[in-house]
């Protein structure tokens, strides 16, 4: 009979051992975030976000009955820029990602132009090519350069770069200085992204 009822349901046993494993885990894990909270405080009052898991013993709340705690945000949170200024960092951001988008798609608007400009079809798919190959080349040293220096100079540097880039390809004499160009642009564009 036993067996019988063991053939019967196969992972009966198996889901409340899963169970409990699940709960050890998470339990492992709050005394874990708890211990690494306590020897190493939160840097220059940066805002803690405390969620308990959903089984530990102070997660039960009157205002939720399933035992779901808010997570609770402690520090100082509080934007310090607003009104115009908020208005016009938003829009500085927004007209950055409009010139790298324009950068990464302009190149099928222009291929007819550059081809008889320059009489050189061999090397046209170089010009998009290049931006991308530009910007996939500097993301990590720009990610770094950022987490290292200034963010303002940083992207600064890179916006600059990138009107140099497009101006190098306005004057441009020949297919390699457009292609030139274009990698410069590139390169200074996921600069301007990544700020």
């Amino acid at each position: 009979m036993d067996g019988e009822a063991a053939s019967r349901s196969p992972g009966a046993g198996d889901a409340t051992h899963k169970k409990q494993q699940a709960a050890s885990s998470r339990s492992y894990y709050y005394q874990r975030t708890k211990q690494a909270r306590k020897h190493h405080p939160p840097v220059n009052n940066a805002p803690v976000i405390h969620n308990p898991p959903i089984n530990s013993p102070d997660s039960s709340s009157p205002e939720d009955p399933e035992g779901n705690t808010p997570a609770v945000v402690t520090g100082d949170s509080k934007r310090t820029v607003g009104g115009r200024r908020w208005f016009f960092v938003c829009l500085a951001m927004f007209a950055i990602h409009m010139l790298h988008g324009l950068g990464t798609t302009i190149v099928p608007d222009i291929q007819g132009a550059v081809s008889e400009a320059f009489d050189n079809v061999t090397q046209l798919g170089w010009l998009s090519v290049g931006f991308t190959l530009g910007s996939t080349i500097a993301i990590l040293p720009l990610g770094k350069a950022y987490g290292v220096f200034d963010a303002k100079w940083v992207f600064l540097v890179c916006f600059l770069n990138s009107v140099g880039g497009s101006a190098l390809c306005c004057a441009a004499r020949n297919m390699n200085y457009m292609i030139i160009g274009r990698v410069w642009s590139g390169v200074a564009g996921a600069g301007m992204y990544l700020g």
